[in-house]
């Protein structure tokens, strides 16, 4: 969309969102009662690439299924995620696909400089991958919550947030908002899957 700040609504399960964020910039989106199911068609309801930042801004209620080896909210731009949610009225789900993070990795992918500082977020996996962080086989590092009610729920041997299966999660800081984490089976709330 060639818009400096677009804002995304409706519902959709066949079609998905990819948001590129160009190197040294900014790609600022807001999430308006996005509802997209796509857990049959094997892809990320949304996915970031590119090498900029993307900052999601959340409007009302919003809901993505991802499907198999896929996160909910699938992290791949090098640069940093942020959700935002500045109306105070604004809400997330995300579920990952089996072995995907809710909100971060993909399957054998990290979920790493993810910035939550405000509206309700939800993020969860269904098997060997964080609600927020890696995916299976991937850490998740570099994860910072300021604001908001977040709760995150990792799949059996995936952590609440960070690791998938087999990996860790390390810089992870709470500073605000209010933080429910539940690890899955053999996964920590916080930090870790299962090794």
């Amino acid at each position: 969309v060639p818009d400096s700040a677009p804002v995304i609504t409706g519902s959709s399960t066949e079609n998905n969102v990819t948001i590129n964020a160009e190197k040294d910039q900014t790609a600022n989106v807001t999430l308006s009662g996005v509802n997209i199911d796509v857990r049959d068609k094997g892809k990320a309801a949304v996915s970031t690439t590119g090498e900029g930042n993307v900052s999601i801004e959340l409007n009302g209620g919003s809901t993505l299924r991802s499907g198999y080896e896929h996160a909910g909210l699938e992290k791949n731009n090098g640069g940093s995620l942020t959700i935002a949610g500045e109306d105070k009225n604004g809400k997330l789900t995300a579920w990952g696909g089996q072995q995907g993070a809710g909100i971060g990795g993909g399957s054998g992918k990290d979920g790493s400089n993810i910035f939550i500082t405000g509206g309700g977020v939800g993020a969860t996996n269904g098997l060997n991958g964080a609600g927020i962080g890696g995916g299976q086989h991937g850490s998740g590092s570099n994860i910072t919550i300021s604001g908001g009610e977040v709760n995150a729920s990792g799949g059996k041997n995936g952590a609440g947030i960070g690791g998938g299966h087999t990996g860790d999660g390390s810089d992870i800081t709470i500073s605000g908002g209010e933080v429910n984490a539940s690890g899955g089976v053999n996964g920590a709330g916080i930090g870790g899957g299962l090794r």
